[in-house]
């Protein structure tokens, strides 16, 4: 399948297994106190885009975005960053939980964040491969989590996982970054 605008390309989607060691979770705690660190809500001198973080509008990880999913993603040790991710009921599908292109999405940004906290700044999404492990009731809170996985030349892979606030895998993601040669 692929999505366009009018004739313009702009995604390819087809099937495809995911092989990813997903590590655990930190605590729900853990997510909400290291957000106030998080870049998408630090102002940014000399940023092409006005507000605050990386993308102040992304859907994703905006903080000016007033609708958006406010996937705020930090670093919680040496090898991964996390976000405290709070879902609103109206945001469920028929069935209660949070639609599987919404979980896509909080398995977008976070990638990026895993290298922009060690001073790797990619910015283009390149790839995204994703499971969907479980459903997620819409309202609840969930932990987003991210950790780089490997660089091949200018490829930057990341592992994303999203998990219920008790620890359960729900989503699992490795997305390709473009960036810089190592």
């Amino acid at each position: 399948m692929t999505v366009t605008d009018d004739e313009r390309l702009i995604a390819e989607v087809r099937s495809s297994g995911l092989d990813l060691e997903v590590p655990p979770p930190p605590s729900w705690q853990q997510a909400l106190e290291a957000q106030p660190d998080s870049i998408s809500l630090q102002d940014r001198e000399g940023s092409p885009f006005p507000g605050r973080g990386f993308h102040p509008v992304c859907f994703c990880c905006g903080a000016d975005h007033e609708d958006g999913l406010a996937v705020y993603a930090s670093r919680i040790d040496d090898k991964q960053v996390a976000a405290a991710w709070r879902t609103r009921p109206e945001w469920a599908d028929k069935d209660g939980n949070i639609p599987v292109p919404w979980l896509w999405t909080a398995l977008d940004c976070p990638g990026q964040v895993a290298f922009a906290v060690q001073g790797i700044w990619t910015g283009l999404l390149g790839r995204i491969t994703a499971a969907v492990d479980g459903s997620a009731r819409a309202g609840d809170n969930y932990i987003v989590t991210a950790w780089p996985v490997t660089v091949e030349g200018k490829k930057h892979f990341a592992g994303t996982a999203v998990f219920s606030e008790s620890g359960e895998l729900v989503a699992r993601a490795v997305s390709v970054w473009i960036g810089r040669r190592n």
